[in-house]
């Protein structure tokens, strides 16, 4: 349980902040209300949270809560799948329609909870008789409106992954899985129910195994609408933290050639140093500046090396030996005496492959000097 819910709150969390970076998308809102109905759901699931919300709104409210929001789980899905719908206007027309059907079945099984007899308050309904009849019934209607929701939702989903590409089709093929799960949960609810209205019984163990279903498939569900997402963080991650790895590491290329030429530097930012070196997303504009002033100075430099015997194709050792040499020599023949040398030149295009070259040079600078 734990586990889940170090999957399912920081997902719910993800998403609302994702949503609060673009809140005009509506398929982003489709899932970041997916996702938060979810990791709400299965709070209610637990004891230490459905005792108290029964004991502050009255018993059996947290499973009725607890059912609403898993309707609200299986509108908003569907939701997201009709705003990516290329007909807007039958999409519009089928999310009203489910839209109102959700909501009727809403008021539905909260009125007859609301009006149930106080004795028959507390009960799982698929537990036990003391739950009225028409209680009973309104609840495997709306068991069976889930079960058609999560049906749609996983023909849907199952569809779009054939269709997609990683990371995409894997989350999506993710949450296939936990509504295959979902289904089978969901289905195992109103068969209780019934039978235990019945002289049958329902086969031990079955209540233990939808509700043990239900906490398996609502984590995975939220992994699975998250999975794109986080792959893409990660990646970013990793390229941060490799252009803030480069960006140390042409410290000693950029110093050598800064001091020589530091009409070369660009402008920096209006923020204050502190506040940059602060920002995380200012590491991209600090890698992109030292790549292009050091590459600046090298092209100033050049002829110089040229002169030295350092050739086009020369290595980044050949280069780093050489290098303060020439940088003395343009102080004292600031007017040069040939055009300029190709030197450290990546055999790719691209300003990490350019990038690549530098760091070789300056990491074999640091080791010369």
């Amino acid at each position: 349980m734990a586990v889940a819910l170090i999957v399912l709150l920081p997902a719910a969390l993800w998403k609302m902040y994702q949503l609060y970076k673009a809140p005009r998308d509506r398929s982003l809102l489709a899932v970041t209300v997916c996702v938060t109905c979810t990791a709400i759901s299965f709070c209610l699931g637990l004891p230490a949270v459905r005792v108290p919300v029964d004991g502050v709104l009255g018993p059996g409210m947290a499973q009725l809560v607890s059912t609403v929001l898993l309707l609200d789980t299986a509108y908003w899905l569907i939701s997201f799948y009709l705003h990516s719908s290329t007909d807007r206007r039958r999409a519009r027309r089928r999310r009203l329609r489910e839209g109102q059907l959700t909501v009727l079945i809403v008021v539905g099984i909260t009125w007859a909870t609301l009006n149930a007899p106080r004795e028959a308050h507390g009960f799982l309904y698929w537990h036990a008789n003391p739950r009225p009849l028409e209680v009973t019934v309104l609840f495997v209607v709306a068991d069976l409106y889930l079960l058609y929701a999560v049906g749609v939702a996983l023909r849907w989903t199952s569809r779009f992954a054939r269709m997609s590409v990683r990371p995409t089709a894997t989350g999506l093929r993710l949450t296939a899985l936990s509504l295959g799960i979902m289904a089978v949960a969901i289905a195992l609810r109103p068969l209780n129910a019934l039978l235990s209205r019945t002289d049958a019984h329902p086969p031990p163990g079955a209540a233990q195994a939808g509700t043990v279903l239900l906490a398996l498939a609502l984590p995975l569900l939220a992994v699975g609408l998250s999975y794109p997402s986080i792959i893409t963080r990660l990646t970013a991650l990793r390229l941060w933290q490799h252009r803030r790895n480069a960006y140390r590491k042409l410290r000693p290329l950029w110093a050598i050639l800064h001091r020589a030429f530091p009409e070369n530097a660009l402008r920096r930012s209006t923020r204050s140093v502190r506040r940059e070196a602060l920002c995380v997303r200012s590491v991209h504009r600090r890698y992109y500046r030292r790549v292009i002033e050091c590459r600046d100075g090298l092209v100033t430099v050049s002829p110089y090396l040229a002169m030295l015997g350092v050739g086009e194709g020369a290595s980044p050792e050949a280069v780093a030996r050489v290098l303060p040499t020439a940088l003395r020599a343009c102080v004292t023949d600031p007017a040069g005496t040939s055009p300029p040398v190709g030197m450290a030149l990546p055999a790719d295009n691209g300003l990490d492959a350019d990038a690549r070259q530098l760091v070789a040079l300056s990491q074999a600078l640091a080791v010369e000097h």
